[in-house]
């Protein structure tokens, strides 16, 4: 143990779920953070990474009356580099709800930001939220992966595009 009790803590997590299942876990660190990957029969496992995100976007519509997702102004998915249709996580910075969802593209530089169905009862007009899509890598891939960030204004107009490099610190600041 390297007396990061976190790791130590890892490590045991990963053990006692895949000893169940009879498969070998490898630990990787990434970026100072360690990782678990899982080989089950001798297939690999990915590891689930932030792909993109657009930070601090303001909700700009709730409709309850529709099947469900989220729709975002295609220019902010394509600088995020999420796909429609893709399954996304939203964290509501003003309440703290947090919850997943998918996406439809809405009208490039229209700034819209809309939840629809159940997923509007979540949110209020105005609220700031984040929007993060995950990728699979495997662990040569999640050695070098850095995700797309995008801050936008309160109009929901792109301001910054920028990738992680280290925790808390973005690669351009």
């Amino acid at each position: 143990m390297n007396g990061d009790r976190r790791t130590f803590g890892t490590r045991i997590f990963c053990s006692i779920i895949f000893k169940k299942n009879k498969a070998r876990s490898e630990h990787i660190f990434v970026s100072g953070r360690l990782f678990c990957c899982v080989r089950i029969g001798g297939e690999r496992m990915e590891i689930e990474m932030l792909q993109g995100k657009i930070h601090r976007a303001t909700v700009t519509q709730a409709e309850l009356d529709y099947v469900g997702s989220i729709t975002v102004d295609t220019k902010l998915m394509e600088a995020a580099g999420i796909c429609e249709y893709q399954k996304v996580q939203i964290a509501d910075i003003d309440n703290g709800e947090r919850f997943e969802t998918y996406t439809i593209a809405g009208e490039a530089g229209s700034g819209k930001i809309c939840l629809n169905g159940a997923a509007a009862r979540c949110v209020s007009v105005g609220d700031k939220i984040i929007i993060m899509a995950y990728c699979a890598c495997d662990s040569e891939e999640a050695k070098t992966h850095k995700p797309k960030v995008v801050f936008v204004d309160d109009e929901n107009r792109p301001v910054r595009v920028t990738s992680y490099e280290k925790h808390g610190r973005l690669e351009d600041m």
